[in-house]
């Protein structure tokens, strides 16, 4: 007998949120294709980061065309007390919680590489090689994948109240909690290792520090933002707020905001990614092109009468532009 309750009052925002989610995926499926292709066409990334990168992306994909709005409708039919097949629901929540695992725990190691590669260059030249680097990535989803997948073969349980099955709470400790422990770890690290060389570099005369490396510049983006996130979002599964609870709806729908956000600041903070795609989307719309045509030239133009007044300036040589 089915003893759901619905919650009138509420029917509003879940409507809302369904909305919003599924817009939320379009998005994300643009921007991480668009993601995707930058990194595959760009041969100035080294390979270990474009595997690392790649890997996220390509979950955040998965996430976005397939996971995410089975999950989020499902979600919906669950509020409104629909009846549905428990195997599809405890199939798209369990690709839904294993995708987001996954795609958490491969962020924090890109965290981690870029504190190493920040802190100690030589070391990452050794652990950014790609056997190095599949090996660590495979290692992490081998994990995740051990510890989430018998939990949704053994027994259809609330996969969002950690408290209702067997190494529930350790497991949202160990697989969402600890990597965004390991993210501000690596962030602040990474903000005071920076902060002290910019500051040397100020003290030396005729030094300025370039900050070119448009992948580092993004990705440091990247985790300050889905740190920004992510914290409520563990936060009402650790306390086993109810699914249907308005705060925990309303905390879901910002996170899951975090999916298209990711690719477009990805973008938006390498200079080389958005020109390759600003030329293709030109090339593809010749009267786009013509309009957008003057306008370059005209800042061009201003550019380069701007440009003697940085001549003669050095660089400081910690700000490498190679990534």
């Amino acid at each position: 007998m089915n003893s759901c309750t619905l919650d009138s009052s509420n029917q509003g925002w879940f409507t809302t949120a369904l909305v919003i989610q599924l817009i939320t995926c379009v998005f994300g499926v643009i921007g991480t294709s668009l993601s995707l292709w930058c990194l595959l066409t760009c041969k100035r990334i080294q390979t270990g980061m474009k595997i690392q990168l790649g890997l996220f992306f390509t979950f955040l994909l998965l996430l976005c065309a397939v996971a995410m709005p089975g999950a989020v409708v499902v979600e919906f039919r669950s509020w409104l007390c629909w009846e549905e097949s428990p195997a599809l629901r405890l199939g798209f929540v369990g690709l839904y919680t294993i995708a987001v695992a996954l795609e958490r725990n491969i962020f924090a190691v890109i965290a981690l590489y870029r504190l190493v590669a920040v802190c100690f260059p030589q070391k990452y030249k050794v652990l950014s090689r790609w056997a190095v680097v599949t090996a660590v990535d495979a290692c992490v989803c081998a994990g995740v994948l051990a510890l989430w997948i018998p939990i949704f073969l053994r027994q259809a349980v609330d996969i969002n109240n950690p408290s209702s099955y067997s190494m529930g709470l350790v497991l949202y400790y160990m697989v969402f909690l600890f990597p965004i422990f390991v993210c501000v770890f690596a962030y602040a690290i990474l903000i005071i290792v920076m902060m002290v060389r910019r500051r040397k570099a100020e003290q030396n005369s005729g030094l300025r520090p370039s900050c070119n490396d448009q992948v580092n510049l993004a990705v440091g983006a990247l985790i300050l933002t889905n740190l920004l996130l992510d914290g409520p979002h563990i936060i009402v599964h650790i306390l086993a707020i109810p699914s249907k609870d308005l705060a925990f709806i309303l905390i879901h729908v910002v996170y899951r905001l975090h999916i298209a956000l990711d690719p477009f600041i990805f973008i938006g903070l390498n200079l080389h990614y958005r020109r390759k795609i600003l030329r293709r989307g030109l090339a593809c719309c010749p009267a786009c092109a013509s309009l957008v045509g003057g306008t370059l030239a005209t800042t061009t133009a201003e550019s380069s009468s701007r440009r003697p007044d940085s001549v003669g300036q050095k660089v400081h040589p910690s700000c490498s532009t190679q990534v």
